[in-house]
C-alpha cells in the first residue's frame, strides 16, 4: 500500500522556546518523521535559526524548510500573518498545525491523511489525544526532559459527522474539548480560514481558536479515529492562551475587556457567513445560531469561573437551579402555581430566592400597615379614575425575567 506521506506538510509554528523546538526536531529525527515539515519561526532567539538553517547539520532524516519571520508581537495579528504566509508556501494538499511542545504519532497522522484523501466530504481528520507532564526536570532543561513523565489518554471516538454544520457545531459545544485544532486538514480550506481570521482582526486567542473550529465544521465533517494521534504536554511554559489569561484573567474577566465586545461581534459575523453558506440559512438565522451555539459551549466554562467569585455562596447554584426549574414549567402547571402561592404567601421566604441569593428572610416590621393604602388602591374598582381607562400593556411588551415567579 502506498502511504500518502508526500501529500502532507506539518506546519510547526515556533517562538522563543529553542529547547522545545530542538526536542521536537530531535523526536522527528528519532522516528524518521516521513512528512515534510515547515518551521515558521516568529521568535527573537537566534539559536533556532543557527541550528536549523543548515538542513544537513543535525536533522538529516527530516525533510524540512525553515523560514524566519518578524517577531510574533501579538497572537492575533503577527502569529496568524506568519501562518498565512507559511500556508501560501506549502504545496501539499494536506496540512497539520503543530506546536513544539506537542509530538505526533506517525501511524496516527498517516491514517488521518489516508482517510481525508479518500473522503471528500470531510474537512479534517485526527485521532486520540494523549496528554503528558514532564516532572522532576533534568537541571537546565526547564521541563523539556525529565526523570519522570506522566501520561493520561482517555478514549473518545465521537466524530462530528452530522449532515449540517449547525449539528456538527452543536455536538462539539456539548463537549469540553476536542483536538480538531491539530487535525490533518485540507490546505486550501485552512488558507481561507486563516484569511478570515486575519480579516476579523480578533484580539482574544480563545475566540480565535473557536472561530477556527466553526469555520472547519462549516467546511465539512470531522472524523475522530480510534488510534493515538498526538501527545500534548500540559505543563510546558510559553502558551499564548496562558499568557492572555495572566494578562486579562479568566473567562469572566476577559468578557469585561474593552475589545471583547467588538471581538465577539466580528466572531459572530464571520462564523454566521460560513454557516449560512454551508447550510443555506438566512444570515439572521445563522447569526442567532452562532450565538446560541457559542453560549452552549461557553456556559460550563464560564460557570466554573463564576463559582469562584466571593459573592457566590455554596448553596446559590442549587437554589438558582430550583428556581429556574420551576420557571421553566408552563404558567398554568400545578407545580408552578403551588410554588407561586407559597412564595407569595409565606413572609419568611426571601424575595431573592428566584435569584438564588437566599432561602429565608425576616419580614419587615409594620410592612402590612404601611403598604395597606397601596394595596387598597390597587385592588379598588374605581371607574372614574383616569388610570382605570388606560390601556394595559400587552403581555409581549413586558420583559420576561425571573421575577415572573412573583
Amino acid at each position: 500500500m502506498m502511504f500518502p506521506d508526500d501529500q502532507l506538510t506539518v506546519l510547526l509554528a515556533v517562538k522563543d522556546r529553542p529547547a522545545f523546538t530542538m526536542r521536537w526536531m530531535a523526536y522527528a529525527e528519532a522516528c524518521a518523521l516521513p512528512f515534510h515539515v515547515f518551521v515558521a519561526d516568529g521568535g527573537t532567539d537566534d539559536r533556532v535559526e543557527t541550528l536549523l538553517k543548515d538542513r544537513a547539520r543535525l536533522f538529516r532524516r527530516v525533510a524540512y524548510d525553515y523560514v524566519r519571520y518578524p517577531p510574533d508581537r501579538s497572537y492575533a495579528a503577527d502569529y496568524w500573518a506568519k501562518i498565512a504566509d507559511a500556508l501560501s508556501r506549502i504545496e501539499t494538499p494536506l496540512v497539520a498545525l503543530a506546536d513544539d511542545d506537542d509530538l505526533f504519532v506517525v501511524n496516527g497522522v498517516r491514517r488521518a491523511a489516508e482517510f481525508l484523501l479518500a473522503h471528500d466530504d470531510y474537512a479534517s481528520c485526527g485521532g486520540q489525544c494523549a496528554v503528558f507532564w514532564v516532572t522532576d526536570p533534568i537541571e537546565g532543561d526547564a521541563g523539556v526532559y525529565g526523570r519522570r513523565v506522566q501520561w493520561k489518554c482517555s478514549r473518545d471516538t465521537r466524530s462530528l459527522d452530522g449532515g449540517t454544520a449547525r449539528e456538527r457545531i452543536r455536538r462539539h459545544s456539548l463537549r469540553a474539548t476536542h483536538p480538531v485544532y491539530y487535525h490533518v486538514r485540507r490546505t486550501a480550506d485552512l488558507r481561507r480560514h486563516v484569511a478570515a481570521l486575519l480579516a476579523a482582526n480578533l484580539s482574544d486567542p480563545f475566540l480565535i481558536e473557536r472561530l477556527l473550529f466553526f469555520l472547519t465544521a462549516s467546511a465539512g465533517r470531522i472524523r475522530q479515529l480510534d488510534c493515538v494521534y498526538i501527545a500534548r504536554q500540559w505543563n510546558a511554559p510559553g502558551s499564548a492562551g496562558l499568557a492572555h489569561q495572566a494578562r486579562h484573567g479568566d473567562w469572566l474577566d476577559r468578557m469585561l475587556v474593552p475589545t471583547w465586545s467588538r471581538d465577539f461581534e466580528q466572531f459572530v459575523q464571520v462564523a454566521a457567513a460560513a454557516l449560512a453558506e454551508r447550510d443555506g440559512l438566512p444570515t439572521g438565522e445563522a447569526a442567532r445560531a452562532v450565538v446560541e451555539l457559542y453560549r452552549l459551549w461557553a456556559a460550563p466554562q464560564l460557570l466554573g469561573d463564576i463559582l469562584t467569585e466571593p459573592t457566590i455562596a455554596a448553596g446559590m447554584p442549587l437554589r438558582l437551579a430550583l428556581a429556574q426549574r420551576l420557571l421553566s414549567r408552563p404558567a398554568a402547571s400545578v407545580v408552578r402555581r403551588a410554588a407561586r402561592l407559597i412564595y407569595r404567601a409565606v413572609p419568611w421566604i426571601s424575595v431573592d430566592l428566584v435569584h438564588g441569593l437566599g432561602w429565608k428572610a425576616r419580614p419587615v416590621a409594620g410592612a402590612a400597615a404601611a403598604l395597606k393604602p397601596i394595596h387598597d388602591f390597587l385592588s379598588s374598582t374605581c371607574t372614574t379614575s383616569p388610570a382605570a381607562t388606560r390601556t394595559a400593556p400587552s403581555p409581549s411588551s413586558v420583559p420576561a425575567d425571573t421575577s415572573a415567579l412573583l
